[in-house]
Formats: C-alpha cells, sequence, structure tokens
C-alpha cells in the first residue's frame, strides 16, 4: 500500500514551488505557528478557514528545512502513504479480511489525484486530514477514546472534512458485524470522544472566524469579492 502511494509522485518532488507556496512559507516565516489557532489562516479573511495544524505543520517545516520543495513534498508524500496504511488497518478492524484491506488501503493510496495533494505543497491540507481521520476511525474500533478524542480535534483542526468523522466511525461500527447490545454501547463509547472533539473544534472555529461560516464565500457574504 505504501509502496502504491509513493511511486507516482517520485518523480515529482523537486519541481519548483507555485505562488501560493512561497507565499505560505512568508507568512509563516513572519507570524510563527500560533496565529492561525485564532485567527483565519495565513491572516485571509476573503477566504476565512481554520487551519491551524496545517499552517504549524508549514512553520515546523519552515525552521527545519527552509523553502527546499523537496523535503516539503516528502512530507505531504508520507502523510499520504501512511494515510493508506491506516485505511488497511480500519478496513481490517472493521472486519474485513486481508484481501479487502489491501484493496481498501490501495484505494487510498492512488486517489485522491497525487498532483494536488503530494506536488502542490499547499495541497498537504488533504494527506494530514485523511491521515488524522484515519487514525481517529482505527482508535474507535481499538477503544481508544483518548487516542480518538486526540486524533479527531487535530483532524478538525486541519480540514473541513473531519467534521463529518461521527458518521463515518458509526458506519464502521455498524459495519462489524457485532452483537446488537455489544453494538450499541460501542456506538455509544466510539462516537462520544468523536463528537466532544468535532463540537471543541467546532467552538474554537468560530471563536477564530468570529462566525459559524467560512470558507470561499465568507468574501462574497461580506461583499468582500465586489
Amino acid at each position: 500500500m505504501a509502496l502504491l502511494a509513493v511511486l507516482p509522485s517520485l518523480g515529482t518532488l523537486s519541481a519548483p514551488l507555485v505562488a501560493e507556496d512561497a507565499g505560505i512559507l512568508g507568512h509563516v516565516h513572519r507570524h510563527g505557528a500560533w496565529e492561525d489557532w485564532v485567527g483565519p489562516q495565513y491572516g485571509l479573511h476573503l477566504l476565512a478557514f481554520w487551519r491551524p495544524v496545517v499552517s504549524a505543520s508549514w512553520w515546523l517545516q519552515e525552521a527545519i528545512s527552509g523553502v527546499d520543495p523537496l523535503p516539503l513534498r516528502a512530507v505531504n508524500l508520507l502523510c499520504h502513504a501512511l494515510a493508506a496504511v491506516v485505511v488497511g488497518l480500519v478496513a481490517r478492524r472493521a472486519g474485513a479480511g486481508a484481501l479487502g484491506a489491501l484493496a481498501a488501503g490501495g484505494l487510498a493510496a492512488v486517489f485522491p489525484e497525487q498532483g494536488g495533494t503530494v506536488t502542490w505543497a499547499a495541497g498537504r491540507t488533504d494527506g494530514i486530514v485523511s491521515l488524522g481521520m484515519a487514525l481517529a476511525c482505527l482508535a474507535v474500533l481499538a477503544r481508544r477514546p483518548a487516542a480518538a478524542f486526540a486524533a479527531a480535534f487535530l483532524a478538525c483542526a486541519t480540514k473541513e472534512f473531519a467534521f463529518a468523522l461521527p458518521v463515518w466511525a458509526a458506519a464502521l461500527l455498524l459495519a462489524k458485524g457485532s452483537p446488537r447490545i455489544e453494538r450499541r454501547r460501542d456506538l455509544w463509547r466510539g462516537l462520544a470522544p468523536l463528537c466532544a472533539a468535532v463540537g471543541i473544534a467546532l467552538v474554537s472555529r468560530r471563536l477564530a472566524l468570529g462566525a459559524w461560516g467560512g470558507g470561499y464565500l465568507a468574501g462574497a457574504s461580506r461583499g468582500g469579492l465586489l
């Protein structure tokens, strides 16, 4: 699975950065890792996102390896490959056989298109959130509530996809085919830490952005795109 995830991107790791990548590196160099925890990502109000984990990853890398595109993309590729492996483990925990787990991990390895996930340095958002969501689901299936909470909160602080984690986890718990009483108990125990993490992340996002909405339409709703 990891090999499937790595091979398509090997020839692109040293390609030049694009303008958006350079702008992000400049922002985190000037403002540090913590500003985006309490405000919109990269200080942008027209595109209001709360994704502080991504900003922190950029800051840490800029401090360690500078602006060299190869290590930036290597981290993207590592997240993508690890997410594929964890998806396979999730499928196995959910009751899939060895072939089913390999198929699940293999699909994650080749999807989404890696140009936007690995080669585009700013596309690391998808790799990080995929890994966080997969780890949260694995922790739920393994009955590790503290790990599930931590992974879910960090995933929510990476990209909005993660707010749907309770739905994904519920589907996986129901797919296990356990006896009804045990399944109901697992649902409550499994979903509680995820719902708590999503709730705290939603409130944190609201405090940072000043609104429950946001995203690409934030500027339009304020007349900022006119």
